[in-house]
């Protein structure tokens, strides 16, 4: 996805991503809640429930919401490594359906309450009447807030909790793609992603043999 087609819109503590003029937030939209590192099948299923239930509540918009950063770079002495950059992260999540995506600095939002969070960020300052998120999802202050804190203020008609999702009976996570990526499959790999791995890099100047063979290289 090419840096001049998103349109980006910054807020003190977050921004809003989007592939056209994002929503100014002054009418009603669904979020999907989570990291979505990977944007895998799991994940995807998120992002189709928000996309129903938007039209279920007739909201203007669905959007995702995640973090910039990986929530463990700042809760683990060993933080796992990326399955996609902030960047890619975010081209899938519009690829997905999206209306905007909103990146938040942890930074800014790891130590708010879970009730703050949800009165002050996504309901007065996004404008959020229906929220989506997975079985397992924990947000603010020391992870007091869950599925059912979300399913409190928002109610159970504007809620939907993802339960969790299965492949050949293993659980559909980021933690199991990871360890697959770096074990070498890459086939079970895709299946959890629901497309093959692909890695991301700089390319370098090399020595320029390939030239001389009639066929140029890339170095990363």
């Amino acid at each position: 996805m090419r840096n001049d087609i998103l349109i980006c819109r910054e807020y003190p503590g977050y921004r809003i991503v989007s592939l056209k003029d994002g929503p100014d937030f002054s009418d009603s939209c669904v979020l999907a809640v989570g990291n979505f590192d990977g944007v895998h099948a799991a994940h995807r299923e998120l992002l189709k429930q928000a996309l129903s239930l938007k039209n279920k509540i007739n909201a203007k918009t669905a959007g995702a919401w995640s973090f910039c950063q990986n929530p463990l770079e700042f809760l683990s002495e060993s933080p796992p490594p990326y399955i996609y950059d902030t960047r890619k992260k975010t081209a899938e999540l519009l690829r997905c359906g999206m209306d905007f995506v909103v990146l938040c600095d942890f930074k800014v939002f790891g130590n708010m309450s879970a009730d703050d969070f949800i009165k002050s960020h996504l309901k007065n300052q996004l404008r959020c009447t229906g929220v989506v998120c997975g079985f397992n999802f924990t947000f603010g202050r020391g992870g007091t807030g869950k599925p059912c804190t979300l399913q409190n203020h928002f109610g159970a008609d504007n809620t939907v909790i993802v339960p969790e999702i299965k492949i050949n009976g293993t659980t559909v996570s980021s933690t199991a793609i990871r360890e697959m990526i770096m074990n070498g499959d890459t086939e079970n790999a895709a299946l959890f992603l629901t497309r093959p791995y692909s890695l991301t890099s700089k390319v370098l100047t090399g020595k320029k043999l390939g030239r001389k063979l009639g066929f140029p290289t890339v170095n990363q």
